[in-house]
């Protein structure tokens, strides 16, 4: 269990509790965020146990202003103790990074980067899957950018298939509403295919399993 804890209404740390089959806590760490991190917002997206026990929680932060948005993860090992606190780096403003453990001793980032209007300088815009791949010590493997046909939002449901791929989901909008999409890539980061559905009615569709 992970999450943000507050000091006086503002974010000061980041929890990581560990409970047993019987839901008996066994540990709680406490990670102090780091000092140039005060005063903004910072949100929690998900949490991975990796394969060697270890645990990656990701997530984002902003300024006060919900501006200069960037992807964070956050290692430990398997006792809590803490290892390392790490930007995603990537192109524009990076949001709701979702992190899954992979094959051959790795984990993967997915999110969003926004990039800024060509047409309106310092507007940060059009969001676009992307994905990082991470050895568990933190090492960058790879990382993709792709672009789409719409307005693509990946936040949701991310899966590691048999084959070392990864499947995320979300969700794109466009004028008449918005549409369902999957999106498959490669161990080594290749596209492999992509899926978009259409929604029953305009509704947003804004959960994925």
């Amino acid at each position: 269990f992970c999450g943000t804890a507050e000091v006086d209404s503002i974010e000061s740390t980041i929890f990581l509790a560990r409970y047993d089959a019987a839901g008996l806590l066994q540990w709680l760490q406490e990670y102090p965020l780091p000092p140039q991190w005060q005063g903004m917002q910072v949100f929690v997206s998900s949490m991975a146990v990796l394969s060697d026990g270890g645990t990656v929680i990701s997530g984002n932060r902003q300024d006060a202003f919900g501006e200069n948005a960037q992807q964070w993860v956050l290692r430990s090992s398997a006792n809590g103790s803490f290892q390392f606190l790490n930007d995603v780096e990537g192109p524009g403003e990076g949001d709701n990074a979702h992190a899954v453990s992979t094959t051959d001793e790795t984990y993967t980032v997915v999110g969003m980067r926004r990039q800024e209007n060509p047409n309106a300088p310092g507007d940060y815009c059009c969001p676009r899957p992307y994905f990082s791949r991470f050895s568990n010590d933190g090492t960058l493997q790879w990382s993709r950018l792709f672009q789409g046909t719409r307005r693509e939002f990946t936040d949701f449901a991310l899966r590691t298939l048999n084959d070392g791929s990864v499947l995320s989901t979300g969700f794109t909008t466009h004028q008449y509403g918005s549409n369902a999409y999957l999106f498959n890539v490669s161990a080594s980061g290749d596209s492999i295919w992509h899926r978009e559905y259409s929604a029953p009615d305009s509704t947003c569709i804004n959960r994925s399993y």
